[in-house]
């Protein structure tokens, strides 16, 4: 159903309703049924780590998870890390100086890259990814483990880099950097990791922009299929998927200057999401 009262700007609803980083704490937007599904070690997840896969992305209110993941426990078990069920991210991104990756982005270009170095809080791995996605629709992710997370040019793994991304390594920069919390869903049976992020937030330079009450779920799969539970219960509520890249988003609104026409549709979600709207008013 279409709602006829207009959105604010996504800015404005920011600075009304955003917290403090301080905020993005354990605990806050994640459903409590997480504690009842089985854990799986991060060490018995590598074989589930689909490095080639397909990607899909839906964005919900995080008062709607419990709703979504209660009753799946007979089909995913949950990562656990240091007895805790909830991991917390920070991410660096990396493009050119003219953004070059978030323009692809934009224009849609088929075969697209995504730099970044991203730090696993609670186990201290850090790790320099590559991501392309590919003129197929498949997500290819490499990347090499790091001493700490590289915040800086110098810190780029050249060497690396020159052997998965096309053009020179030497003009990259850090752009954009995001924290969140995650928590993560493996099939028991099929090649699919199903992460559930809340609490993002962009910081760019001494900015910072928190996202409240938005929560990403993303369903990773070696073969695209829709026959799993997740995706069953999603389609039941009508939630179907969205094309969101993170990192485009955090520069968007960090740089609104910038062009992201093609991006407006998935603003307008967030508004209405954070706004207070349902999922079936939004569409």
């Amino acid at each position: 159903m279409q709602c006829n009262t207009p959105a604010l700007p996504i800015r404005q609803v920011l600075s009304t309703v955003a917290p403090s980083i301080q905020d993005a704490r354990p605990g806050r937007g994640y459903p409590e049924s997480i504690a009842s599904f089985e854990p799986i070690s991060l060490t018995a997840m590598q074989s589930t780590a689909l490095m080639s896969r397909t990607d899909t992305k839906f964005l919900v209110h995080e008062t709607t998870l419990e709703s979504i993941i209660e009753g799946l426990e007979s089909a995913y078990r949950i990562l656990e890390h240091d007895d805790t069920r909830l991991q917390p991210y920070h991410t660096v991104y990396f493009d050119s100086p003219d953004l070059q990756l978030y323009h692809d982005h934009h224009r849609g270009k088929a075969n697209r890259f995504k730099i970044r170095s991203r730090m696993y809080i609670r186990s201290g791995l850090s790790m320099f990814e590559v991501k392309q996605r590919t003129p197929h629709g498949k997500t290819v992710k490499r990347r090499l483990q790091t001493a700490s997370l590289a915040m800086h040019p110098e810190q780029i793994p050249r060497g690396f880099v020159r052997q998965v991304y096309p053009a020179s390594p030497d003009k990259l920069l850090p752009t954009l950097m995001n924290r969140y919390w995650r928590m993560t869903l493996v099939h028991r049976e099929q090649q699919e990791r199903v992460t559930i992020d809340v609490n993002l937030a962009f910081l760019q330079r001494s900015r910072m922009i928190p996202v409240p009450g938005i929560a990403i779920i993303e369903i990773k799969q070696g073969s695209p299929t829709r026959d799993t539970q997740l995706w069953k219960r999603l389609k039941s509520r009508s939630i179907t998927p969205t094309s969101l890249s993170k990192y485009c988003l955090g520069l968007t609104l960090c740089r609104p200057w910038i062009r992201h026409n093609n991006f407006k549709p998935l603003h307008h979600k967030l508004t209405r999401l954070m706004q207070g709207d349902s999922y079936e008013r939004i569409h």
